[in-house]
């Protein structure tokens, strides 16, 4: 089973983000500083984008309808069967199920499921395979394409992965690192600014077509009164004016 996951990171709050802490969570993700923020803003913005969203499933849906071809190395048949053998794993419940998770690589950098292997006397079979989400993982420091399983403490090391024990899909989306070559890495500044847009958009049409609110006071009204006022007028909308009433 899987160790050292973080629990800390579940927060998928994305409001008020503004362009300096966008670029901050770019710029950590980037030198592998800080990942899992990174992550937990690409899983809102595929939930709260629909362009991006709608773009990112065609890609899925995609993959998903096309007819997998195992072709053996050589006519043996030791590699007649191996291939027949990868056939039914692939045409398998827990591999279909998978795949819509695996293809997450293609937002992220990279996606993978764990494998609880049903073993027994003859044959080992794949049981299920389980989505681990992408900041349970981070890559090498060195040659920073490997994975390594996230530490569950502050300067803890990060561990290798057992073999045979996970579905890696990490697409070749482009050159250098993965974390930079998921879709949302570019995408992250579309989705903020047509997010500032759309709150723009959303303050004029709430007060368009209003009236004008105006709250008037006679000369020599107390400062107090003034006050009380002005937020009684502020209570009734955006667009308010409080002058002095000459008589």
């Amino acid at each position: 089973s899987l160790h050292g996951v973080p629990k800390s990171v579940n927060d998928h709050s994305t409001a008020g983000y503004t362009p300096m802490q966008l670029a901050q969570v770019l710029n950590a993700a980037a030198d592998l500083s800080d990942t899992a923020t990174y992550f937990k803003l690409a899983e809102a913005i595929e939930e709260k984008d629909l362009q991006f969203r709608s773009l990112l499933s065609t890609r899925k849906l995609a993959v998903q309808g096309l007819d997998l071809v195992v072709e053996p190395a050589s006519d043996s048949q030791r590699d007649q069967e191996v291939a027949s053998a990868v056939r039914k794993l692939l045409a398998s419940d827990p591999v279909q199920e998978a795949t819509p998770d695996l293809l997450n690589g293609l937002r992220d950098g990279w996606s993978v499921c764990e494998a609880v292997w049903a073993t027994g006397k003859n044959l080992w079979t794949i049981e299920k395979l389980i989505y681990r989400p992408a900041y349970f993982f981070e890559l090498d420091k060195l040659d920073q394409r490997t994975l390594r399983l996230r530490a569950d403490t502050v300067g803890g090391k990060p561990s290798e992965l057992a073999p045979g024990k996970y579905a890696i899909h990490m697409p070749k989306l482009k050159t250098g690192s993965p974390i930079r070559a998921g879709l949302v890495y570019v995408a992250a500044w579309a989705w903020l600014i047509k997010s500032i847009a759309l709150k723009d958009w959303l303050v004029f049409a709430e007060v368009f077509g209003q009236p004008l609110r105006l709250g008037k006071y006679a000369p020599g009204t107390k400062k107090e009164d003034i006050a009380i006022l002005r937020k009684a007028v502020a209570s009734l909308g955006v667009m308010v004016v409080v002058q002095a009433l000459m008589v």
